[in-house]
């Protein structure tokens, strides 16, 4: 079965913001939806956040730089047919990915 992955109005918002600077990151969400989309959880876990909300890091190609200097995205895993896109960001720009933004970001979504 596939799974679904939505991402949410910031994380697209953020998202075009990025595309401007660095027009490949949207091709390494693309590959990171494709990825969620199979059944796979890349990434890291938010243990104190329950496990269901994990962080990735992609590689910057725009700029020539690896993961370690390229973007960073938080996703939460509603359930196995679920995925949420929460967040994206730029590795020098990245206080929206502490566990306090999450949380609030997953009640504006809803979640």
């Amino acid at each position: 079965m596939k799974t679904t992955v939505i991402p949410t109005n910031r994380f697209l918002s953020h998202l075009r913001k990025l595309s401007r600077r660095f027009p490949s990151v949207v091709g390494e969400v693309d590959r990171l939806a494709n990825q969620l989309g199979d059944g796979e959880r890349p990434g890291i876990q938010y243990k104190r956040m329950g496990g269901n909300v994990y962080r990735v890091r992609l590689p910057n190609r725009s700029a020539r730089r690896g993961k370690s200097a390229g973007f960073r995205v938080a996703y939460y895993a509603v359930r196995e047919d679920n995925v949420v896109l929460l967040a994206i960001c730029d590795r020098k720009d990245c206080a929206e990915l502490q566990e306090a933004n999450l949380r609030a970001l997953m009640r504006v979504a809803g979640l």
